[in-house]
């Protein structure tokens, strides 16, 4: 397991955390959403995690307030470490849809 850190931007919290289930084979749905909606709240650390039949993230989020980004730390397999590289990046340049 590695730990790797990054932020993206406010808009792209939900496809960013959709893209992690997904590589986890875990299905984020409303519930999760939920979870996050009552736990992200500006200048607070939320932590959360996905079990999934390939894998486990842990992570953890940080709205600042005032700003249009959010930090997100997460444990993951060393596997992944690429692939979510990649996903910090896009999800800092672009706005994603669900």
């Amino acid at each position: 397991m590695k730990q790797l850190k990054g932020w993206i931007l406010e808009d792209n919290l939900y496809p960013f955390l959709e893209i992690l289930a997904d590589e986890c084979q875990y299905r984020f749905d409303e519930l999760d959403k939920d979870a996050l909606k009552a736990g992200v709240k500006e200048d607070e650390t939320f932590e959360y995690s996905f079990s999934g039949a390939a894998c486990s993230i842990d992570l953890s989020v940080f709205y600042e307030s005032g700003t249009s980004v959010v930090e997100i730390a997460l444990k993951v397999p060393d596997a992944l470490c690429e692939r979510i590289g990649m996903l910090y990046g896009v999800c800092q340049g672009y706005r994603l849809t669900s």
